[in-house]
């Protein structure tokens, strides 16, 4: 799944970098963010992913947010340095340690969670002299916290059917393919993934329809609704506004205005 934030002015540069390859199925990715011309807003949208963000200017912080339910906006102030770990869905309760739907989906301190290790973890991003070696950092970190983990089969399962079909599914058929009630599956999800099956599937829809207007801005809305399993381009429409912000009609969507972008290497 990737994350899509729109962001209306030039004032950030973003990076979004692969995870080593054993982490792959863990990481979406990781992130940086560099504030220099201010004030720079941001909207970021929910994508169903957890992020752990070290902020690393004086003095440096760690933080972790848990899925976003509704889009929100920020302004940033001051010059800023973010670098960040996007976590997909059904990493997060092994490496944090605690139920996802626990976590607020403002910044909490992540020492709260994983202890002075996150402190010493932050200094370390602070002090690194190059973006490979805090890549580097973050593996290790991440590697060590999800060693020998084992997920759910019956996540696992439900996880895939969703982002198989785009979020174009029926939260029971879903949980026929996972073996589970849809009762069971919905309180397997608070602890795995933090949404309900449901919230999931609709936010992985509507980043689907994101990511074909970032392809083809001029895409036809109607019959793009129809390819992706909504009822039709009125339904899109709502979902998107639901969970943007905006009409898809309204959205600018220029190639270098998503954070935290595609993926290039260190």
């Amino acid at each position: 799944m990737e994350r899509v934030s729109v962001l209306p002015d030039g004032g950030l540069t973003l990076g979004r970098y692969r995870p080593d390859p054993d982490l792959a199925d863990h990481v979406a990715s990781y992130w940086t963010c560099e504030v220099r011309r201010l004030p720079a807003t941001s909207r970021v949208v929910p994508d169903g992913l957890v992020d752990l963000t070290f902020d690393l200017a004086e003095p440096p912080r760690a933080w972790v947010a848990g899925p976003m339910r509704r889009p929100e906006s920020y302004t940033h102030t001051r010059p800023t340095l973010l670098i960040g770990a996007s976590l997909l869905p059904g990493a997060a309760l092994p490496v944090l340690g605690v139920s996802v739907a626990s976590l607020s989906a403002d910044w909490s301190p992540l020492a709260d969670l994983v202890g002075p290790v996150a402190t010493e973890l932050t200094g370390r991003l602070a002090a690194a002299g190059s973006i490979a070696a805090r890549l580097a950092l973050l593996d290790t970190f991440l590697a060590a916290r999800l060693r020998d983990v084992r997920r759910d089969g019956r996540v696992s399962t439900a996880i895939g059917a969703i982002l198989d079909r785009g979020g174009a599914v029926e939260v029971a058929s879903v949980a026929r393919r996972a073996a589970a009630s849809p009762r069971n599956l919905a309180r397997l999800f608070d602890e795995w993934v933090g949404l309900s099956p449901k919230l999931f599937a609709r936010i992985t829809r509507v980043q689907a329809v994101l990511r074909r207007l970032v392809e083809d801005p001029g895409a036809d809305l109607a019959t793009l609704a129809a390819e992706l399993g909504f009822a039709d381009h009125a339904h899109l429409t709502r979902e998107v506004r639901a969970l943007v912000g905006t009409a898809p009609s309204r959205l600018r969507i220029p190639a270098d205005s998503f954070k935290p972008g595609p993926p290039r290497d260190p």
